[in-house]
């Protein structure tokens, strides 16, 4: 990160990340999940709560289980990256944030800065929103790396109250349906 221009503070454990995040203002936290003396909850908790982005490093998959996980990081990279993803996430997150968009579906808005369904505590990962664009758009990617998002995304619009659901079709691969609607 330095390399590339970026300012970069160095905690080693949780107790001093706080001490940092309470003394002055990040733009993101980047925190390993396996942070010792305080928990990566707690340290995203403070960085939702001055509005910084977080995000965690996983030393396994993503998974719908991970992703249902509260507080939610605006992001997850699992180890091992290349410093490219890293980078690439960090910006990607970034213009999310900065964007002041909204993403429209059927019975549905997603605040793409807020990272949530809109009008709703409901939160999403940046891979949960760039998996509902590549659905709104009709390109989706390939299913395999769809899954996790794709089972969480469905829990959490039942969370909020939203019949919009992503189901899978064969030949066709996943798309988003009405839940009240019956499939063809």
């Amino acid at each position: 990160l330095s390399l590339e221009g970026h300012e970069v503070s160095v905690c080693f454990e949780g107790t001093e990340t706080v001490r940092s995040l309470a003394a002055q203002a990040f733009d993101a936290v980047i925190v390993n999940a396996a942070i010792p003396r305080v928990p990566c909850a707690d340290i995203i908790t403070l960085a939702q709560e001055t509005d910084t982005l977080s995000l965690a490093l996983i030393g396994r998959k993503i998974s719908t289980g991970l992703l249902l996980c509260t507080p939610l990081p605006n992001a997850y990279l699992p180890f091992p990256f290349l410093p490219e993803e890293l980078l690439s996430l960090i910006d990607r997150c970034a213009a999310l944030a900065a964007s002041g968009k909204t993403l429209e579906l059927p019975d549905t808005r997603i605040d793409l800065s807020a990272f949530c369904i809109s009008g709703t505590s409901v939160r999403l990962t940046v891979g949960e929103i760039e998996a509902l664009q590549a659905l709104a758009s009709g390109t989706p990617p390939e299913p395999e790396k769809l899954s996790p998002y794709i089972n969480a995304l469905n829990l959490k619009f039942a969370l909020a109250g939203k019949a919009l659901r992503a189901e899978y079709k064969n030949q066709e691969g996943y798309r988003l349906v009405n839940a009240n609607e019956k499939s063809e």
